[in-house]
């Protein structure tokens, strides 16, 4: 986790569900969530309205 909160980026999707998993959380509502932020971040509209419709 230090490595995402210092250097930036987002979970890879195993970490994703791992982390899901910890914390009870719903590991798709995780996915979606880390999809939506790379969209974000690679400034990629087309893929920030996909994951918009998935998101809780």
């Amino acid at each position: 986790m230090t490595r995402y909160r210092k250097h930036g980026g987002t979970l890879d999707d195993s970490v994703a569900v791992e982390v899901a998993e910890l914390l009870e959380l719903d590991p798709f509502q995780v996915l979606v969530s880390v999809h939506l932020e790379r969209a974000h971040n690679q400034h990629n509209q087309k893929l920030v309205n996909v994951w918009q419709q998935y998101a809780a």
